[in-house]
């Protein structure tokens, strides 16, 4: 009995095998078909250029700046060619990558008559744009050879590439700052210059004189570069430039790749317009090997008055207010003298050694009064730690030189110095002023902040008798 209910239940398994094979071999599984890749095939980072054609005789080109990751907007005709944001050049790539995950619509797949995008990325696919919208969406003919459709997308995608559309993707910065830190700025306003360089976190003047700068002034001068709006203006570059600017900015920012170092110039020059507009052209450079050549530009723009009413020219406010470079503690030895006599010849010398300061070397050496301790304190204080209220390169007319130091470092004169006092104007009537001038630069410090200074630095350098 138990024999015959196995054969049983192996023959229904057997018939039921059967059957299943059966109704497969009648019903086999659909092929599952191949998912639509066609503008979402390129990988964003290799994306060499977008072909934006309007219509037979208006075309733009957005494209990548050579390896530098910027990308450049080139409207073509008059229209200029300028430095496009990176965010809205990704935001148009991926738009057009989400048509591929679109079901298609219903209709014929022939030309829309439309604007035709084509992405260049080792191959180039393109897709066609309808300028009109349809139950609020766009429809886009997409001429995939595998599988050509049409869909629709949403509305702004129409908007994203047009003439208009496309200059919103724009850099409006006066100076752009996507390739990175600059390293030097100039800016020329009439007949007066002045250039600045950084390197690392430190700031230098160039010219007119060079100098140590105020790192926080010039980085205040970069923020406020990238900071300033511009508007696109449809005047003619070349013959903007035909006047004579009233305020010249340029800024060149290194650019370093696997095999090469290039400089990138970006220069803004503006001319009076309106009551409250500068009218100006905006354009940038390659510096590679000595030659120069286009990098974007000329783009004729305007720019409000109140934002670059404080870019100044003048040296003063850039130069570092710190009358010396040296640290206090590094110096060695402070040599202060008499105006008018030899260079080498000095009234009092104090030499730092392992027991501290003294006045004079060697076996006649003598240990400081409490006096002159304090002076020489005080001194290297104002010298090397004390930021003076301005710095310029024009002194007060009536400041008159009272005495002199120096400071070494290894047996090296490492700074001299030079002392005035003199006076300034205020509103309360002139005030007496300090002024310590190191080469071409004076820096100018309230003197009653520092009269036991001025008394003991007299007392050092004043002649005898």
């Amino acid at each position: 009995m138990q024999r015959a209910a196995i054969i049983a239940w192996i023959a229904a398994c057997v018939l039921g095998l059967a059957a299943w094979a059966l109704l497969k071999a009648k019903n086999p599984p659909k092929p599952v078909a191949p998912p639509r890749v066609w503008m979402s095939a390129a990988d964003q980072s290799s994306v060499a250029a977008i072909k934006v054609q309007f219509s037979p005789t208006s075309s733009a080109t957005v494209r990548r700046l050579d390896d530098s990751g910027l990308f450049i907007i080139d409207l073509g005709g008059s229209g200029g060619s300028f430095l496009a944001r990176e965010d809205q050049v990704r935001g148009a790539l991926r738009l057009l990558a989400e048509l591929d995950s679109l079901p298609a619509a219903d209709g014929d797949t022939q030309s829309l008559d439309g604007t035709t995008v084509t992405i260049v990325a080792g191959e180039e696919r393109s897709v066609e744009i309808s300028r009109f919208m349809v139950g609020g969406g766009t429809p886009v003919r997409i001429p995939d050879p595998r599988s050509p459709r049409t869909v629709i997308a949403g509305g702004a995608l129409a908007n994203v590439f047009t003439s208009e559309g496309m200059r919103a993707w724009r850099d409006d910065s006066l100076i752009s700052f996507a390739p990175g830190e600059p390293a030097a700025v100039r800016v020329d306003q009439g007949a007066r210059a002045v250039e600045l360089q950084r390197s690392r976190n430190r700031w230098g003047m160039m010219f007119p004189v060079p100098e140590p700068a105020e790192a926080e002034i010039c980085q205040g001068l970069v923020r406020h570069l990238a900071s300033i709006q511009t508007r696109t203006s449809p005047r003619n570059p070349v013959e903007v430039e035909t006047f004579s600017p009233v305020l010249v900015v340029t800024v060149e920012t290194p650019i370093r790749s696997a095999d090469r170092t290039r400089v990138l110039r970006q220069t803004v020059k503006l001319y009076e317009s309106a009551a409250d507009t500068l009218m100006g052209v905006a354009r940038a450079t390659w510096l590679e090997n000595g030659a120069e050549r286009q990098a974007w530009g000329p783009t004729s723009i305007d720019v409000r008055i109140a934002d670059v009413a404080d870019i100044t020219a003048e040296a003063g406010p850039y130069l570092s207010r710190v009358a010396s470079q040296v640290v206090s503690a590094d110096v060695q030895e402070v040599r202060v003298g008499e105006i008018g006599v030899a260079s080498d010849r000095w009234r009092a010398e104090f030499v730092r050694s392992l027991d501290g300061w003294t006045m004079g070397r060697g076996p006649a050496a003598k240990a400081l009064l409490p006096a002159d301790a304090d002076g020489l304190k005080a001194l290297l204080s104002l010298l090397c730690d004390t930021r003076a209220g301005a710095a310029t390169l024009s002194p007060p007319a009536n400041a008159k030189p009272f005495g002199r130091a120096a400071l070494m470092l290894g047996g090296l004169e490492a700074e001299s110095l030079e002392f005035l006092l003199g006076s300034v104007p205020l509103t309360s009537g002139q005030t007496e002023v300090l002024i310590v001038r190191s080469r071409k630069v004076s820096r100018v410090y309230p003197a009653g902040e520092f009269q036991p200074v001025i008394d003991w630095l007299k007392d050092k350098t004043t002649p005898e008798g």
